[in-house]
């Protein structure tokens, strides 16, 4: 028999999820349909860099990050009664491809060539250590995504010594 609530955290943790699985996306469409996940006027921080709108911080996140693999490693959340809200607290796990290609697989730094006949293999660094909160409605328990995210903080915690990267 399920806890009371087991539904909730389910809920909870399917929607960080999904939010995780938007920004390891690659391709532009799917990762403008991350859009709707957020409030107009969310607030947005990552690693202190504050962003003015969702729309920025995602044309951001594709231009000028190349591709992650983020992992759930921990959840908690606490419902702010009276205010139809929640904190969420999640530990995270995060690596990016350190081939030197952008998302689309092109070369960071020389222009693409004429045509390409394969996409190159990623090669995946070590994992980082991701602290992100996140103010969300309370219909995100119910099952509803919409416009869910009102204030998120993106903060890497732990930087491996064997990375090439420098964040």
């Amino acid at each position: 028999m399920n806890a009371p609530g087991a539904g909730q955290s389910q809920a909870a943790e399917t929607f960080v999820k999904k939010l995780l699985a938007h920004l390891d996306e690659c391709d532009v469409d799917r990762l403008q349909q991350a859009l709707p996940l957020f409030q107009p006027h969310c607030r947005i921080v990552v690693n202190t860099q504050p962003f003015a709108s969702p729309a920025a911080f995602l044309q951001t996140w594709l231009q000028a990050v190349v591709a992650t693999q983020h992992t759930l490693t921990s959840l908690d959340y606490h419902v702010i009664p009276g205010t139809a809200t929640l904190v969420c607290n999640a530990a995270c796990k995060v690596r990016f491809d350190e081939s030197g290609r952008d998302k689309m697989g092109g070369d960071a730094v020389l222009p693409a060539p004429a045509a390409r006949t394969q996409p190159r293999a990623r090669r995946w660094g070590t994992y980082y250590g991701l602290s992100l909160q996140l103010i969300l409605d309370e219909r995100v328990l119910a099952g509803d995504p919409a416009a869910a995210i009102a204030a998120l903080n993106y903060t890497l915690v732990f930087r491996p010594d064997d990375t090439l990267m420098s964040i």
